[in-house]
């Protein structure tokens, strides 16, 4: 594989030399790749034809890798996403540097169904990742020559993303583990801000919580997990990876026909959030027989991503913990995307890609925080007076507040 790439996408000619530099070596879906193309000859000669082809590529590579025991599998698409020919006028003699410019490749659409975020995702038994691929040919002079780039993520668009739940509301009776006893029922009400982040936002989360129609259990306590799973497609089963970002208990939960509300915030810590140094660039640009190799020393970039044969996906789980051994725990999540500009200024952005950041968020959220505010307020008030109580980062309020959030209503 190491040979045959650098056979494919690299031809050494025995008159010229070419280096490639581009403008920026990070790069956002939807623009353009500007192309510097450094030609130096070997030995001066004259030149048969004097207007030469140049065209320029845009590959993209999707690896899995996984080794289990012995057993190693590995799996390699490789797809050509954009080709672009220029002719342009060379020279009669060759015998100087020359530097072609106004050479450009659209990087393609996030729409384009091929098209992947680049990605890197290691552990000791699994290496993926998806990884790009710029190529200059010129074959007048029977030379090409590859470099590496970075593509970012964008946001999911918006119309998209609202196909998805941000708010789940349930009002249901609760039985044992074995459906032989009813306990009563149970109603809660989740929802997040929004369903996009960029891993250095944190993520609200509001959870209500109404119990008082319950007859002998509580719900002893409340899980919150920010979750990373990496899932890799082998037949004839999949191979799943998951990394917990963040966590959070809420415990104590178990107050007397009350009403129990938890506002929070999930982040990712600084280890999770990639950082590309010039140094680092340099690994992604180099192009040799190992561009489709294993690389410890790569950044891990892990945004949302569903590839051909792996994908990223992120999860908000929400565990609702039971205090009787024979009720199971009940399980609701939410699945968000996670998109990331690396070192990509946000005010370089293109206007007509600014749509991909109208990013809705939840009027059900929205109303949860305005009531927050003004349930502070009333507390800084009336101190005295009300039984709202705060301990450990949620408090218990009364049923008609409940009623009224999950309608949204002030």
């Amino acid at each position: 594989m190491s040979d045959k790439i650098l056979e494919k996408y690299r031809k050494v000619s025995e008159s010229m030399e070419m280096e490639l530099s581009l403008d920026n070596y990070i790069l956002l879906p939807d623009t353009k790749i500007k192309i510097n193309i450094f030609l130096k000859p070997k030995y001066s000669f004259k030149l048969g034809t004097l207007d030469q082809k140049i065209i320029v590529k845009l590959t993209q590579f999707e690896k899995s890798e996984f080794q289990n025991d012995d057993d190693l599998t590995t799996k390699i698409i490789d797809n050509l996403l954009i080709e672009k020919s220029y002719v342009k006028h060379f020279p009669d003699i060759i015998s100087k540097k020359i530097l072609v410019k106004d050479i450009e490749l659209e990087v393609p659409s996030p729409n384009n169904n091929i098209f992947k975020p680049t990605f890197e995702f290691r552990k000791s038994d699994i290496n993926i990742f998806v990884r790009h691929l710029l190529t200059v040919e010129i074959p007048g002079l029977e030379i090409m020559d590859s470099i590496g780039v970075i593509i970012c993520k964008l946001p999911e668009k918006f119309y998209k993303i609202e196909k998805k739940n941000s708010n789940i509301f349930k009002d249901e009776h609760v039985n044992t583990i074995f459906g032989l006893k009813n306990e009563g029922k149970i109603s809660y009400n989740i929802s997040l801000k929004k369903q996009i982040y960029n891993p250095k936002e944190e993520i609200p989360i509001n959870i209500c919580i109404n119990s008082t129609e319950l007859k002998n259990i509580n719900v002893e306590s409340n899980e919150i997990i920010l979750q990373k799973k990496i899932i890799i497609y082998k037949f004839p089963l999949n191979i799943e990876e998951k990394i917990v970002m963040d966590k959070q208990t809420f415990t104590e939960l178990t107050f007397d026909k009350k009403i129990i509300k938890i506002n929070t915030q999930l982040k990712f810590s600084n280890k999770d959030i990639p950082e590309l140094t010039e140094k680092e660039i340099e690994k992604y640009t180099d192009f040799d027989e190992n561009f489709l190799e294993r690389d410890d020393n790569r950044t891990q970039l892990n945004p949302s991503m569903n590839g051909n044969i792996f994908k990223c996906e992120y999860k908000i789980k929400i565990n609702l913990v039971f205090d009787d051994i024979f009720r199971k725990t009940k399980y609701e999540f939410f699945i968000i995307d996670i998109y990331d500009l690396y070192n990509i200024n946000p005010e370089s952005i293109p206007d007509y890609l600014k749509q991909y950041f109208i990013i809705k968020e939840n009027k059900i959220h929205k109303s949860l925080d305005e009531k927050d505010k003004k349930d502070t307020n009333n507390e800084e008030k009336n101190k005295d007076e009300t039984n709202n109580i705060d301990t450990d980062g949620f408090v218990v309020i009364d049923y008609n507040d409940f009623i009224n959030t999950i309608e949204g209503k002030k």
